[in-house]
C-alpha cells in the first residue's frame, strides 16, 4: 500500500493485516522519534545556555545509545525489543567506519549512563557531537537503503523519519562543527556546588511537606521477568 490509502480501501484490508500494518507505524514511530530527538538533543548540547547544555548532553546520550542499540543490537535481546532485523530481517550491519565507531562507544556510554561508577569521573571531559550522530545517520541511510532493496513493509512507515532527521541535521550540522557538548559529571558543573545553609536537611523536609513516594508503587506494580 504505497502512498496515501484511502479510507475505503483501508477498509478493505483484512483486518490482521491492518493491525500489522498499525503496529509498523507505532514501531517507526518509536524508534524514528529517537533518530529525530537525537538531532536537536545535539543542538542544544552544543549551543544552548550552559545550564540547558548538560541536561541536553545527557539527553543526547540517551537518544544515541537508543539508536546504537537499534542499528547493532546486542548480545541478549528480548522479543520485544526494536531492532534493525525487525524492521528488515535480512539487515546485517555491513563493516563500515561508521559501523565500528558505534560499535566502540556503546560500552562507554553504557558507563556514563546505566551505573554510578567512579568511570563517570574519569572517562570523558567532553562528549563530541557531529561525529556520533554522524555515524548514527550514516548507518540509518544504509539500513534505509537496505529496507528499499528488500521492499520491507516498515519503510513507508520509517522513511520519513530518516528523511525528517536528516533535514534537522543539514540546519544544525553547520554550526556544531568544533563545538564539543559538556561532561556529565557532577564534577564538571560548577554551579551544583552544595551551599551552606542554616536550615539543614530536617529544615527542607519541613518546608517541603509530606514525600509522595507511597503512590508511586501503583504506577510500576512488579511483572514477571523484571530485573
Amino acid at each position: 500500500m504505497g502512498g496515501r490509502t484511502r479510507r475505503w480501501e483501508w477498509l478493505s484490508v483484512e483486518p490482521d493485516e491492518r493491525q500489522r500494518e498499525i503496529d509498523r507505524a507505532i514501531e517507526a514511530w518509536a524508534v524514528g522519534s529517537e533518530l529525530v530527538l537525537l538531532v536537536d538533543a545535539a543542538h542544544d548540547a552544543g549551543l544552548g545556555p550552559l545550564e540547558c547544555r548538560y541536561m541536553a548532553t545527557e539527553s543526547m546520550l540517551v537518544h544515541l545509545r537508543c539508536c546504537i542499540e537499534f542499528l547493532i543490537g546486542r548480545k541478549s535481546t528480548r522479543a520485544t525489543d526494536l531492532t534493525a532485523r525487525r524492521f528488515d530481517p535480512g539487515w546485517t550491519a555491513a563493516p563500515a567506519a561508521a559501523v565500528t565507531a558505534l560499535e566502540a562507544l556503546l560500552p562507554v556510554l553504557d558507563r556514563h549512563l546505566a551505573h554510578l561508577t567512579i568511570d563517570r569521573l574519569r572517562d570523558v571531559a567532553h562528549w563530541p557531537i557531529v561525529e556520533p550522530v554522524d555515524a548514527v545517520l550514516e548507518v540509518m541511510v544504509m539500513l534505509d537503503t537496505a529496507m528499499a532493496e528488500a521492499d520491507a513493509p516498515m519503510r513507508r512507515h520509517f522513511a520519513p523519519y530518516v528523511g525528517l532527521a536528516l533535514q534537522r541535521w543539514a540546519l544544525h550540522r553547520p554550526r556544531l562543527q568544533g563545538v564539543d557538548a559538556p561532561a556529565t559529571t557532577f564534577t564538571s558543573r560548577p554551579f551544583l556546588v552544595p551551599l551552606d545553609d542554616d536550615v539543614g536537611i530536617g529544615g527542607w523536609v519541613a518546608r517541603l511537606g509530606p514525600f509522595t513516594s507511597a503512590g508511586l508503587a501503583p504506577l510500576w506494580p512488579p511483572t514477571e521477568g523484571d530485573a
